[in-house]
This record gives structure tokens, sequence and C-alpha cells, in this order.
């Protein structure tokens, strides 16, 4: 074979190299594109699933009548522990052969008093921190015990103490924007979460992966996007009540959901109660969240909504009990 000859087989080795070289990285791409495709339609469903769930979701229930109770241990009482250790060495003591010849059983005998004196310093410095640790803890519970009574009594301080420092959903971007607590003594407490609109929480289309890989987008149906809206705003409403029973020694609630809708009457966009609902908490503790239709199941409760499959919420009244 000649230089030429070799030359060719070189030349055509390489195009056929970089045939591979380029249909091995269309296919890397090919997979990158579906992995990423994969990514973006999770979240999307990720979206809609947390927005119309948060009914599901809940915090741990606290037990104010059961914090009354929980009186601190025993007064503490000092053990002599490290004191009967030392003097059960003294009493064990026998002198060896060794202490008899150098005769240093006195030395011996004063060295396990000195053990026995610093083994009593022991025991009263361990008195001292857990008594002191005792005393902490009953000045925490008896101000535990009047902070709960006075929430038992329906205190309105005591009630938005707790709202502040246990109610976590407000943190829940899902939620909503806000939540106010109307607290009045011995009365239904009125709850209003500002929700978000249906532009900030429900996606205006679909999307679905073609077998191409490809990601499909049209634009959701308003019945379909409307819909999900009225999911979101009960699911919100329900979860907002679950969590406030969770934190508060209540029996009756009332929760509005508002929302910003135009008033057709001047033209302006204004704050309006899109769900009014009347939520007592034994007819709540009945229901199975992991099952429930959120929209649904707020037909359970005495409320008032006007909702249209093509335009959504229509501004309701405050729920009268």
């Amino acid at each position: 074979m000649t230089w030429r000859g070799i030359l060719r087989d070189v030349e055509r080795t390489a195009k056929r190299n970089a045939r591979e070289n380029e249909r091995k990285a269309k296919q890397k791409a090919k997979e990158a594109s579906s992995k990423s495709s994969d990514e973006i339609l999770e979240q999307y469903s990720d979206i809609l699933e947390k927005a119309t769930s948060l009914h599901k979701h809940c915090c741990d229930a606290i037990d104010w009548n059961n914090k009354i109770n929980q009186y601190p241990q025993e007064t503490v009482d000092i053990t002599n522990y490290f004191e009967k250790k030392a003097l059960e060495k003294k009493v064990k003591y026998k002198p060896s052969i060794l202490d008899k010849l150098s005769h240093s059983e006195d030395k011996q005998f004063k060295k396990l008093d000195i053990n026995i004196i610093n083994a009593k310093n022991k025991d009263e410095d361990l008195y001292k921190n857990e008594l002191k640790a005792y005393e902490i803890k009953l000045i925490a519970w008896k101000k535990n015990k009047e902070f709960s009574q006075s929430l038992l009594n329906k205190d309105p301080d005591s009630i938005k103490e707790v709202i502040s420092s246990k109610l976590t959903l407000k943190n829940n971007e899902y939620i909503g924007k806000s939540i106010k607590v109307e607290i009045n003594k011995g009365e239904i407490i009125v709850s209003e979460l500002e929700v978000n609109s249906i532009d900030e929480i429900i996606p205006s289309f679909n999307l679905e992966k073609l077998k191409s890989g490809v990601l499909s987008k049209k634009d959701m149906p308003s019945v379909k996007r409307y819909g999900f809206y009225n999911d979101y705003i009960s699911s919100a409403v329900l979860r907002l009540a679950r969590e406030l029973y969770a934190i508060l020694p209540i029996n009756d609630l009332i929760v509005n959901a508002i929302g910003k809708v135009l008033n057709e009457k001047n033209g302006h966009i204004e704050d309006s109660i899109l769900l009014s609902a009347y939520i007592p908490k034994e007819t709540l503790a009945t229901l199975n969240f992991d099952l429930v239709d959120p929209s649904l199941c707020i037909e359970n409760f005495k409320h008032n909504v006007n909702f249209k499959k093509t335009i959504g919420f229509i501004p309701v009244e405050h729920v009268v009990v």
C-alpha cells in the first residue's frame, strides 16, 4: 500500500469517527433535552399539586389542658451518692504489707477522710445545680400554666401571641399573602386569609411531554383553570382552619378568603370576600383530608360562595352564624 492509500484510509477513518461523534453528541443532546423536559414538567405538576392540596397537611396539635397539668418532677433531694462511695472505700480499706512496713496506714486513712470531705462537697454542688435547674423549670411551668389558663379563657392577647409564635403556615408561599385574626372574647374567632390571585398561583397553560420528548404548551381552558383556582381557595381555607384549631383551644371559627376582584360598579379592583365559611371544630375533625375534594368539602359547612365555572369567583357577604 502506498502512502496515498494510507492517507485515504486515515481520511475515511477520520470522517467515520466524526460522523459517530456527531451522532453521539446529538443523542446526548436529545437525552439532556428529555431530562430537562421531565424536570420542567415535574415542577409544573408540583405547583398545581401544592396549590390544591394545602388541606392535606397540618402542624402538630397543642394540648393546652395537658400543659396545665404537666407539673415538673418532685423537688430535688440531696443523694450523698459520692460521699457513700467514698465511705465504702474507707470501710473496705485494709492496710497492705507495704503500708504496714512503711507505717503509712495513718496517711492512707487521712487521704480517705479527705476524699470523703471532697465527695460530700461534690454532692452538695450537684444538689445546688439540680435545685437551681429545678427552680428554673418550676418558674417556667408556672408561667406556662398561667399562659395556658389565660388561653383557655379566650384571652385575646394570649391568642394573638400563640398565632404570632406558633402559626408557621403564614410562611407558606402557597397559602396566600397574609393572615389576620379578629378576636372577641367568648365569641367565634374570625380569620381573614388574603389569597393569591389566579395569575399568581395557577398556570395559564397546559404542559405535556410528547413522544418525541419535546414539551407541548397550550393555553389552559378557562373552565379548567378556574376549577383549579376554586380548589386552591377551598384548600387554603381548610388548611388555615386546621392549623388554627391545632394551636388554639377554640371550637368555632369563621374563615374568610379575601381576594382582589373587579368591582363592576366603579371599575376598580378591590379586596372582596371570595369564600366565607363557618367551620366548627367538631365537624372538621370528622373529615378524611387525604381523600376529600376541597371545593366539595366546603359544602360540609355553612358558607357563602358564588363561583362560576366560566368567570370564577363573584364577591359574597360574610357568613352569618
